[in-house]
């Protein structure tokens, strides 16, 4: 992993909990550069608007009909630098399709093989690790997930 990251000054925490919070994974996922345009249209390819197009329409309009929390609040859309690392290690099921034997977590609460590397699609992210290890206690698998930002 030291290999594949250069000229990190700046470590910030974007999200540590214990549950898994698949809304708040695809909006860390989705997030946009400095240099890409910031006006979505809320087009279901979720590209962003030509620069025409975005000018023809009211900000606060995009924004309130696309990025509603679930409190009704307005959520920005997430800015992330070039080269910031995402990081996570939570329990996964050790290959695509296969079962969660165990009791805890539920297995709603456990990832897909491949669901985080999906997420992180390579358009926005290069995937620098994706691994699965095993808990110390009971022999469930996690995935040790990296990935940083283009």
């Amino acid at each position: 992993l030291e290999n594949n990251v250069n000229n990190i000054d700046e470590i910030v925490c974007l999200y540590a909990i214990r549950f898994l919070n698949r809304k708040l994974l695809a909006y860390i996922a989705k997030s946009r550069n400095k240099d890409e345009n910031n006006v979505h249209s809320g087009n279901d390819n979720d590209e962003p608007d030509s620069l025409e197009t975005a000018s023809k329409r009211n900000d606060n309009e995009i924004l309130q009909k696309n990025t509603k929390t679930n409190h009704g609040g307005i959520c920005q859309p997430l800015v992330l630098e070039h080269g910031t690392l995402f990081a996570m290690s939570h329990f996964c099921k050790p290959a695509a399709g296969a079962p969660w034997n165990f009791d805890h977590p539920k297995e709603k609460s456990v990832l897909e093989r491949n669901e985080l590397r999906d997420l992180f699609t390579e358009d926005r992210w290069k995937i620098l690790h994706d691994e699965i290890s095993y808990d110390g206690d009971h022999g469930r698998t996690l995935v040790n997930f990296v990935a940083q930002r283009l």
